[in-house]
């Protein structure tokens, strides 16, 4: 008896001590906090990244337990956030955007609640076509067979965007990015769109099944992209990048994200960049992406087009930069 009491002791202590965690920052004050992050396929170098944050998180501020989930995307992780099913996702600056603003195929989860932790790291995107296929800019692509990028992905959705803004109507192959690769190899499509920074092994591998060309933009595409989606970049694949690459590209690009939801505390965010930014971190996280060693993830942040986190801006200000009012979240507090 005396032993059964013993265990039912331990099993309510351990109880409490449960309870009064926080899980996923709800009104978080960065003690004892749990958080969930939702990632992406784990075959993704993109799901590596979300791991090595996490153990930077956890490993410098053991208060703050980041458990990594893995998830169907960023279009999966925007439902989920969404929901209220977690606080932390990764995401890009498309779904970022039609989230919070609820429009396009995010119109009915509007989302007002997320915020932006960082960005960072560029993908821009790579058109890619066969060097025999006569294709020498977008235009060319009328009526062709062209992969749009993964069926349901944000490079799908975001390709699909471009070329309704420029005019331009290849035919659209479904499938998976392993199927466009297999159509562009068995020369069943003259190209396909695949976002990644140079040097992309997926690109890399396709290059190696036949001579390829990447089609650029000119400035009044670009100029025309990105008045119309706001969530587009512009950014440049360096000749050299592939073989076959002989000139500079001119392209648009999103931006990779992790986003944090505006109930996890200030601090908590604060401490997440801290983490991040600090050397200590970057060995940890550069260890499992190696693509962000060189990005300048605060000036990227900084293009950001949904409101920041509050933890981001005081970091942000503390670091000496200037935060535009527009990013500014309305639970911001000034940190004396």
């Amino acid at each position: 008896m005396k032993l059964l009491k013993g265990m039912i002791g331990i099993f309510l202590t351990g109880l409490l001590v449960a309870c009064s965690a926080n899980v996923d920052g709800e009104n978080g004050n960065g003690k004892g906090e749990i958080i969930s992050l939702f990632a992406t396929d784990s075959s993704s170098s993109y799901y590596g990244y979300n791991v090595g944050i996490a153990n930077a998180i956890s490993t410098l501020n053991p208060e703050i337990q980041v458990s990594v989930v893995e998830t169907g995307g960023s279009s999966d992780n925007m439902q989920r956030l969404s929901k209220g099913e977690g606080k932390m996702a990764l995401g890009t600056s498309p779904s970022d955007y039609q989230t919070y603003f609820g429009e396009g195929d995010f119109k009915d989860i509007k989302n007002e609640d997320i915020r932006a932790l960082w960005y960072f790291v560029p993908s821009p995107f790579n058109f890619i076509v066969s060097d025999s296929a006569n294709v020498n800019s977008l235009e060319d692509l009328n009526g062709k067979d062209f992969s749009f990028g993964g069926s349901g992905t944000s490079t799908e959705k975001v390709t699909t965007a471009v070329f309704e803004t420029l005019g331009i109507q290849p035919k659209s192959y479904a499938g998976s990015m392993s199927d466009a690769q297999a159509a562009f190899a068995d020369r069943r499509i003259v190209g396909l769109t695949k976002t990644g920074t140079p040097p992309d092994s997926y690109v890399q591998k396709t290059a190696a099944e036949q001579k390829i060309k990447l089609l650029g933009l000119t400035e009044d595409q670009i100029k025309s992209i990105t008045e119309k989606l706001p969530y587009i970049g512009t950014n440049t694949i360096p000749a050299g990048s592939y073989e076959g690459v002989e000139e500079d590209i001119q392209t648009v690009q999103f931006t990779m994200s992790i986003l944090l939801d505006s109930s996890v505390s200030q601090e908590t965010g604060y401490k997440m960049w801290e983490a991040m930014w600090s050397e200590e971190g970057k060995k940890i996280w550069l260890n499992s992406f190696s693509a962000a060693a060189d990005v300048d993830i605060p000036e990227l942040t900084l293009g950001s087009a949904i409101p920041l986190h509050a933890g981001t801006v005081q970091f942000l200000k503390e670091n000496g930069y200037e935060v535009p009012d527009k990013l500014i979240p309305p639970e911001y507090k000034e940190v004396n």
